[in-house]
C-alpha cells in the first residue's frame, strides 16, 4: 500500500536519521518519522514537507518530497494530513485515497462557531477521519465536530474521530545512581515554565540542596531565568537530554497548558524516571499514577512528595507497552484499514 503524509509547518527538511541527536523536532515530527520507519518494510511511504526543496530517500526506503511537488505523485491508498485544516484541500490530488487528518496541536484561538464550522467543513469536504493523540484529545475533537446550526446543512457531517498514541523512542536503560537533588523540566516553555520556576523557588527554600535543569525541544526559545538553583540548558540533542533526565530524581513540570499527549512523560517512565506534574490534559491518562500528579498551587504537598521521594525512594516506573513503536504501528495499520 502507498501511504502519503503531508506536513506543512516544518521550517527545514528532516529525515529519520535526524531522530538521533537532532534538535528542533517536536513530538509531531518525531512521531511521524518513527511510524514511517516502522511501516516502511510493509508499505511505500512518502512524506511531503513544507521546509524541503529536494527529494530524498533514506535507508529504510521512506521518500521525502517538497510540498510543492504534491501534484506530481501518482494516487495513493492512504493520505494523512497533519495539523493544518487548510491542507485538507490537497486531497483532490489523491482521488482514490482514504483521507485522515492527524492533529497534535491545540485548536486555533478562534470563536467557537468559526472553529467548529471551518473544521467540520474541511473534514466534510475531504471525507476525512480525524486522528487525535490521546483519549483526552479525542474527547476535545468530538466536541469540535459536534454539529452547529450551520454545519447541520451539510449533506454529510464529519466522521467520528479516533485516537492513536504517539510512540516512545529508544531511551537509555534506567540507572540506580541518579542525583536525588536534581529535577528537570524539558518541555516547550509555553506549557508551564513560569509556574514551574515559581513553585521551584519555594521548593528550593524548603530543600536548599535542590536544583532544576531547564531545557526545551528546540522549536520555542526559553526566556532567560534568574533564580537560585535553576540552570537553563536551552536546546539539547536527544542523547544529551536523555542523559540529563536519567540522572534526575524526577521530571518536574507544573504544567499550566494541557498536554494533548505528553510524550515527555512516557519517555521519562521508559527511563525509570517518575514525573511530578499537574493532573490536566492527557497527563492522568499517560502518567497513570496519582502519586505523580499534584495541583501546582499545593506547594506543601509538592515539597512533601519530593522530600519523601528523596528519603524513601521514588516511585518505580517503567516503559508502557501501549506506547511502544511496533504496537503503535499496528494501531495505525488497523485504523487505516491496512490489516487483513
Amino acid at each position: 500500500m502507498k501511504i502519503v503524509f503531508i506536513e506543512g509547518l516544518g521550517a527545514k527538511p528532516y529525515t529519520i536519521k535526524d531522530l538521533s541527536g537532532s534538535v528542533g523536532l517536536g513530538g509531531t515530527e518525531t512521531s511521524m518519522l518513527r511510524i514511517s520507519r516502522e511501516l516502511a518494510p510493509r508499505h511505500k511511504i512518502i512524506l511531503f514537507q513544507s521546509g524541503r526543496k529536494q527529494r530524498e530517500t533514506d535507508v529504510n526506503g521512506v521518500e521525502y518530497w517538497p510540498l510543492e511537488d504534491v501534484a506530481k505523485v501518482e494516487d495513493a491508498d492512504v493520505l494523512i494530513i497533519l495539523r493544518l485544516p487548510r491542507l485538507l484541500k490537497l486531497h483532490k490530488h489523491f482521488p482514490g485515497a482514504k483521507v485522515f487528518f492527524w492533529v497534535h496541536d491545540d485548536w486555533p484561538a478562534w470563536p467557537e462557531w468559526k472553529l467548529r464550522t471551518i473544521y467540520q467543513w474541511r473534514m466534510h469536504s475531504a471525507g476525512a477521519t480525524m486522528i487525535a493523540v490521546s483519549m483526552f484529545h479525542q474527547r476535545q475533537a468530538e466536541r469540535l465536530l459536534r454539529p452547529t446550526l450551520i454545519t447541520r446543512l451539510f449533506s454529510k457531517l464529519a466522521k467520528p474521530p479516533t485516537f492513536i498514541y504517539n510512540p516512545t523512542p529508544e531511551v537509555p536503560s534506567p540507572v540506580s545512581d541518579y542525583d536525588p537533588n536534581q529535577l528537570i523540566f524539558a518541555s516547550s516553555p509555553h506549557k508551564g515554565i513560569k509556574k514551574t520556576i515559581e513553585v521551584f523557588k519555594q521548593v528550593k527554600r524548603a530543600i536548599p540542596e535542590m536544583k532544576l535543569l531547564v531545557t526545551n525541544p528546540g522549536y520555542a526559545a526559553t526566556e532567560a531565568v534568574e533564580a537560585d538553583g535553576v540552570e537553563v540548558l536551552g536546546v539539547m540533542d536527544h542523547n544529551e537530554l536523555f542523559e540529563k533526565i536519567s540522572n534526575s530524581l524526577c521530571y518536574f513540570g507544573m504544567q499550566t497548558h494541557p498536554e494533548n499527549f505528553g510524550i515527555i512523560f512516557a519517555e521519562c517512565h521508559a527511563m525509570g524516571v517518575p514525573v511530578l506534574t499537574t493532573p490536566i490534559g492527557a497527563a492522568p491518562e499517560v502518567v497513570g499514577d496519582w502519586e505523580q500528579l499534584v495541583d501546582a498551587d499545593e506547594v506543601e504537598r509538592i515539597i512533601e512528595r519530593i522530600k519523601r521521594w528523596r528519603a524513601n525512594g521514588r516511585p518505580q516506573v517503567s516503559s508502557h507497552d501501549r506506547f511502544e513503536t511496533n504496537k503503535i504501528a499496528r494501531d495505525w495499520e488497523m485504523v487505516l484499514g491496512l490489516l487483513d
